[in-house]
């Protein structure tokens, strides 16, 4: 595949920001049409994984690496990374325990009781929200919206339960396409994944 040269360099440049992407990764991801950090966050995994040969843990990874630089610039980059948020996962993770005590505080409302106080990990988890936002530079409440909104994304859930260890406990997704946002001018569409479920592999 030929590719103008401030273009490749541009998408180099771009896609050897996330970790574990080196510039032949980088040029072999350009090849399938991936340029940019929110194709890389929208791709096929398991289609990208059989096209490029590479690891699947490893491209999960890699999209799930991407799916949060779609949110934060190169500085902030270096604050999430230091909460040890750089990806999907630990996103997901956090959001999980931030919701459990939500839960909580819901029922509690409902019920005109007083909410139990939070247990270890649900401390743990609303103690590195406010150091993350507070190091951010933003509110609480807008870092809380931004992990959401990464953590609930169809394409960052279907990654979550793709992974091996994490599917215990968790629904399948559901058996429809997730419709990824459309593409940029200029720019091959983004591919929709349509979960694989054990009654279809079978």
């Amino acid at each position: 595949m030929k590719l103008d040269a401030d273009t490749g360099d541009a998408s180099v440049q771009q896609l050897t920001k996330i970790e574990g992407i080196t510039v032949p990764i980088a040029e072999r991801f350009i090849d399938e049409g991936i340029k940019t950090n929110p194709q890389l966050a929208y791709a096929d995994p398991i289609a990208l994984t059989i096209r490029t040969g590479m690891d699947f843990g490893f491209i999960l990874s890699c999209c799930g690496h991407a799916m949060v630089r779609t949110y934060f610039n190169d500085e902030q980059m270096k604050v999430v990374e230091k909460y040890g948020l750089h990806s999907g996962f630990e996103m997901i993770t956090l959001n999980k325990a931030l919701l459990s005590y939500d839960k909580i505080l819901d029922e509690a409302a409902q019920s005109g009781a007083t909410p139990k106080p939070r247990d270890t990990e649900q401390a743990r988890a609303q103690q590195q929200l406010e150091s993350f936002a507070a190091a951010l530079l933003l509110d609480t409440a807008s870092t809380r919206f931004i992990i959401d909104q990464i953590a609930e994304d169809p394409y960052v859930a279907f990654i979550w339960w793709m992974w091996p260890d994490t599917q215990t406990g968790t629904p399948a997704p559901a058996e429809t396409n997730v419709t990824a946002p459309t593409a940029a001018p200029g720019e091959p569409p983004h591919e929709a994944v349509t979960p694989v479920t054990e009654q279809a592999a079978e």
